[in-house]
């Protein structure tokens, strides 16, 4: 049944079917329970082809995140899952290089999707979305004039890093990515500021899969003058260093502590459950989709920039 054909049968205008299965205030409450009585008995479902051809909408998100990164796979589903309270369902692919990245976009066009949530890109890639009429929301830098949502990764690297000195330990290695992020960068900085040595062959550098870092931090232990604690990257990576120090017959955390960063839902489960730094995903993915709805309805030129305070979880690991 259509909703022309409620409205035909309770006598009613198509309007205010149509107010009545959105829940308007408009309608009084005895008319929409009318209404809703007869579409559950009808099977009535709503003609999305009929909503966008009117609203010149798809009501479909782009998400775009690497998912190699479990925090990322965690992050794509809540957002996923909270648009669908929106209406809105989810196209989400996942990429780890600004090419891939590129060709997803690319493939997104051609669905029409009416926006798009990402990690961040670069620069070009920002402004050829922008350019394409495409509603961009993104998750990290907040440096780049787009609506984004960011937590403060530096704060939290120095949160981690000074909760590691409070702790007694001043030969400190870290396990990080590829560049020197705001993490790296605040460990690096409170070291300095403590008139702690930084010891550059205890920072490792490269991706932060379970693999790799394992292999660093078993390299890293094999050298005659090593570190007493390490601090990660993300939780992965803190995850396979634990793994690592327990190999070699290391005690986590007598002899080494390890802290983490993300607070990913296995990270209460390792062994010993482990200290990281919380992200909030839970506030990452409402804010990105508080941000992605009010781009669909509005189209001001003001971009939302919000910013999430990191906060330490206390575990065993450190």
């Amino acid at each position: 049944m259509t909703q022309k054909e409620i409205a035909k049968t309770l006598n009613l205008s198509i309007s205010t079917v149509s107010r009545a299965l959105k829940g308007s205030e408009l309608i009084s409450g005895e008319t929409t329970e009318k209404v809703r009585k007869l579409a559950n008995l009808t099977n009535y479902r709503p003609n999305p082809a009929a909503r966008n051809l009117l609203t010149g909408k798809t009501f479909t998100a782009g998400i775009v995140f690497p998912f190699d990164d479990f925090f990322y796979r965690d992050l794509a589903c809540r957002i996923s899952s909270g648009l669908l309270k929106h209406d809105y369902m989810s196209l989400v692919l996942p990429c780890k290089t600004e090419e891939e990245f590129s060709e997803a976009i690319e493939k997104m066009l051609e669905r029409r999707v009416d926006g798009i949530i990402s990690s961040t890109v670069s620069m070009e890639l920002g402004l050829k979305l922008k350019n394409e009429g495409l509603a961009s929301i993104f998750y990290g830098n907040q440096a780049q004039p787009f609506d984004c949502v960011y937590v403060d990764k530096y704060k939290g690297g120095r949160i981690s890093t000074e909760y590691v000195i409070k702790q007694g330990h001043k030969k400190i290695g870290y396990i990080g990515f590829n560049y020197r992020d705001d993490r790296e960068k605040a460990f690096v900085d409170v070291l300095n500021k403590k008139g702690i040595t930084v010891n550059e062959k205890w920072i490792s550098k490269g991706t932060v899969s379970l693999e790799n870092s394992s292999r660093a931090v078993s390299e890293i232990l094999s050298l005659r003058d090593k570190p007493t604690a390490f601090i990660a990257h993300n939780d992965i990576a803190a995850i396979a260093t634990i793994k690592s120090a327990v190999e070699k017959g290391f005690k986590v955390p007598d002899d080494i502590a390890v802290i983490g960063f993300n607070n990913i839902d296995i990270s209460e489960y390792s062994n010993p459950p482990l200290t990281t730094i919380d992200q909030k995903i839970n506030t990452i993915s409402e804010e990105l989709i508080n941000c992605f709805i009010h781009r669909m309805n509005s189209k001001d030129d003001d971009y939302r920039k919000v910013r999430i305070e990191p906060e330490l979880i206390i575990r065993r690991s450190c």
